[in-house]
């Protein structure tokens, strides 16, 4: 979760997708989307004060609210499917997304404004179901060459509403145990260490090379669970 926070006050993006797979080896699925929402809470918070500047609210609205729909979908998917599949399910998506953004899959996409809707909408579900999904959004946003400033903003202020509508829809649901909680709280001082190297890091080093260490994590700790997933059934 440390590492995770880094990564996403980085570059704004990257929670869930570097520390849901290594979370899942010592963590139910279950647990492991919901400490890594709750806690992106405050991530998100802070990188959308730093740069409420920056947001181009007129195109990010119609994406954020069909995020908003997208997130009771995946809160379902959440409380209703089994673990084993939850757990193979997210890990197969990390590793879809991970190639997507490691070759820049979706140069292609342009910008189609009725594909950010959708976009929105399926990540909603993703991230509130899965705890990740992030790179997806962040594909169809290099298509419009934004400063790294308003992509951040951008992403901060979309991942915050699935966020928080998210844990509405996990107190709902009954998802939230004093384990759970307790586990929650556990990481709120790493996540916030985290957070404020990621400030020394954005004035000294390069995001590209950072991302791209990043992802090489992820696909490998994405192998290590889905390798024993499937060794088990």
């Amino acid at each position: 979760m440390f590492i995770g926070a880094t990564v996403a006050g980085t570059v704004g993006f990257g929670l869930g997708m570097t520390a849901t797979p290594v979370l899942l080896l010592v963590l139910d699925p279950r647990s492991a989307v919901l400490m890594v929402n709750t806690a992106g809470i405050a991530v998100y918070i802070t990188v959308m004060y730093q740069t409420r500047r920056a947001l181009p609210i007129r195109a990010m609205a119609p994406i954020g609210l069909a995020g908003l729909v997208g997130a009771p979908i995946g809160v379902y998917v959440l409380s209703s499917v089994s673990t084993s599949a939850l757990r193979i399910s997210i890990t197969v998506l990390i590793l879809i997304t991970a190639v997507a953004v490691a070759f820049n899959v979706g140069g292609g996409m342009g910008r189609a404004r009725p594909l950010g809707p959708i976009l929105g909408l399926v990540v909603g579900a993703l991230v509130s179901g899965f705890g990740i999904g992030g790179p997806l959004m962040v594909l169809y946003f290099l298509n419009y060459r934004w400063s790294s400033e308003a992509m951040r903003a951008s992403l901060a202020f979309y991942f915050l509403l699935i966020m928080s509508t998210s844990l509405v829809g996990y107190v709902v649901a009954g998802l939230y145990t004093t384990e759970r909680i307790e586990l929650v709280l556990i990481v709120a001082i790493p996540v916030l260490v985290g957070f404020g190297l990621s400030g020394l890091l954005l004035r000294r080093l390069n995001e590209g090379s950072f991302r791209r260490g990043v992802i090489g994590v992820i696909v490998l700790t994405s192998l290590m669970v889905l390798a024993r997933e499937l060794l088990g059934l």
